[in-house]
């Protein structure tokens, strides 16, 4: 089927149900990974349409937000994606799913409470999503400058540096990157001699490499 582009004049050939409402639902039919998406359509304009790849649901006699809550749920997104029909690469949700979506509807009333309990919610969600980019946010820069101390100690502190950084480890391992950031810390300082005690007596390498040589065995 040849679909022909929608224009001004073609539009008056448009059923008044065809043109998009304030409140009503758009569900993205088709696209792996897409698949499924819905929102709704706030504050519009007149004789606004959508293409074939999106399903337009409108609720007359229910809350729309209600609805919407329900068809980006894990349950109907996971009979979508189960259920969904295409060419490769190229799923769809048909016009038969759509109708079938079954819909539990409490009271009206019912439905307005679950909406705004879960408008709380994801408020919520967000203040906590918020307070923990602070605190990792302070976390790194705490970490980064008690290492920075352990990096490039001063042997005057690098002790009391030490005992503060060990005492802090919890919070300077939290996550895998930081980790990470610590063991090379340790190497770097193992390396450098600075995590056991150093006799001024010890022989130095170029001592110790000039000995290897001779005990090889022949």
């Amino acid at each position: 089927m040849r679909l022909s582009p929608v224009t001004f004049e073609s539009l008056a050939d448009y059923d008044d149900a065809r043109f998009l409402l304030e409140g009503d639902l758009l569900w993205n039919s088709t696209g792996t990974g897409t698949i499924g998406r819905v929102i709704r359509l706030g504050e519009t304009i007149p004789k606004l349409v959508c293409d074939s790849h999106v399903t337009v649901v409108r609720c007359i006699v229910v809350n729309s937000e209600y609805v919407r809550l329900w068809l980006r749920s894990d349950h109907v997104y996971a009979q979508i994606e189960d259920r969904a029909a295409g060419s490769t690469n190229q799923v769809e949700l048909t016009s038969q799913m759509a109708v079938n979506q079954v819909v539990p509807l409490p009271p009206l009333a019912e439905q307005r409470r679950i909406v705004a309990k879960v408008d709380e919610l994801m408020a919520l969600c967000d203040r906590l999503e918020a307070a923990r980019g602070t605190r990792e946010t302070k976390r790194d820069a705490f970490a980064a400058a008690s290492l920075a101390r352990l990096n490039a100690p001063d042997p005057e502190t690098f002790a009391d540096d030490a005992r503060f950084a060990l005492d802090a480890l919890p919070a300077l391992t939290a996550r895998l990157d930081q980790i990470k950031q610590i063991r090379q810390t340790i190497l770097n300082l193992a390396v450098r001699g600075k995590l056991v005690p150093q006799d001024a007596n010890d022989e130095p390498a170029s001592e110790l490499l000039k000995w290897i040589p001779s005990r090889r065995p022949n």
